[in-house]
């Protein structure tokens, strides 16, 4: 095996397993109903956006759902990643404000990090956006 191809296989394992596992994440706060992304949803306070809480969480629980099962397998790479790398900025920005411990917030941030530099990586040769990637 080269090591184009290994770096290919690298890129494929780390899209599948951050694409389920955030797709996984976000399930429950999508199904959770109007109750659950009106908690999601108060995140939007951090960034002084104070105005349907509900329409926020919804769109935050999508955005890992659909944008998970995007990234997992490479369609709409970079516009899945963007919109969960904005979704956890915001959620980290939220969870800073009542951190009084490292632990309560990194995983965040963690994420947000890794998700910000798969866009810009792109989605590799093993997705479905691979014509779109030339």
């Amino acid at each position: 095996m080269n090591s184009q191809t290994t770096k290919d296989i690298g890129y494929l394992i780390l899209r599948l397993g951050l694409g389920i596992l955030t797709a996984r994440h976000g399930w429950p706060m999508l199904v959770g109903g109007a109750e659950k992304w009106e908690s999601v949803g108060s995140f939007a306070s951090a960034i002084g956006i104070t105005f349907y809480p509900v329409v926020w969480g919804f769109v935050a629980a999508a955005a890992e759902v659909v944008g998970g099962i995007c990234v997992a397998v490479g369609f709409l790479f970079r516009p899945a990643c963007i919109l969960i790398t904005a979704t956890l900025i915001g959620a980290l920005t939220y969870k800073l404000q009542d951190a009084s411990t490292f632990g309560y917030w990194i995983e965040y941030a963690e994420m947000a990090t890794a998700f910000f530099a798969m866009f810009l990586m792109g989605p590799g040769r093993f997705s479905l956006s691979v014509s779109m990637n030339k």
